[in-house]
């Protein structure tokens, strides 16, 4: 009878020697996750030397030749487009565009002046005709007045050819004036490329676009 019951302790009690064991070093045991196999993207991230540009970059040049009064910018500035960027010496091509008004005004002068001599000059011609065919006058005095009519529509042509090249003259005065402020053509950054002055075009200045940029 001690004999089974002394065969049932000793396998209890390696019971709980195992299970303690067990419990004992499970905290101490390598964990292992599992998880569905499935695609991915692995991103690495490497250092490298380069430059960034960007690829759109519209660069900013002087049209005329004159000193900077203003630069309303910095290096490295984000600009707007239509933004006022530089100021130049407009003196010279105010009065530039001054003369090349008043020459306009004079030349269309000029023609009403060519236009009442050539008016007198139509009413000699036909007095000539009338007496002439009167038999009145000198063959003399009527080529002159002929002469006289010629002469005066080819100064009224003249006149206002005149005032045509004077009109053209006058714009592109008007043009160079304009070309005193330069404003930017894009919104961007502004980077200065060569450090020279603007006025004598050396100066090569850009915008880029920073919202698209390459790296080289």
């Amino acid at each position: 009878m001690k004999r089974p019951l002394l065969i049932a302790g000793a396998i209890v009690l390696i019971a709980i020697i195992i299970f303690a064991s067990v419990r004992a070093g499970g905290s101490k045991a390598e964990k292992v996750y599992a998880e569905a196999v499935k695609a991915r993207k692995i991103e690495a991230v490497v250092s490298a030397p380069g430059e960034v540009n960007p690829k759109v970059k519209v660069n900013i040049d002087a049209h005329i030749v004159a000193k900077i009064e203003h630069l309303y910018f910095k290096e490295g500035d984000l600009v707007r487009k239509g933004q006022k960027l530089v100021a130049l010496e407009a003196t010279p091509y105010l009065a530039e565009k001054g003369r090349a008004a008043a020459a306009v005004a004079n030349g269309k002068i000029e023609v009403q002046r060519a236009k009442a001599a050539m008016g007198t000059a139509e009413l000699a011609y036909k007095r000539a005709v009338s007496m002439r065919q009167q038999g009145i006058q000198a063959q003399e005095l009527f080529d002159k007045a002929q002469l006289d009519l010629e002469n005066a529509r080819a100064g009224y042509q003249s006149a206002h050819q005149g005032v045509n090249q004077a009109q053209a003259i006058l714009q592109q005065a008007e043009t160079n004036l304009s070309h005193t402020i330069i404003v930017s053509p894009i919104d961007g950054r502004h980077r200065n490329d060569e450090q020279s002055r603007i006025g004598d075009r050396r100066d090569r200045r850009s915008v880029g676009d920073p919202r698209r940029i390459r790296r080289q």
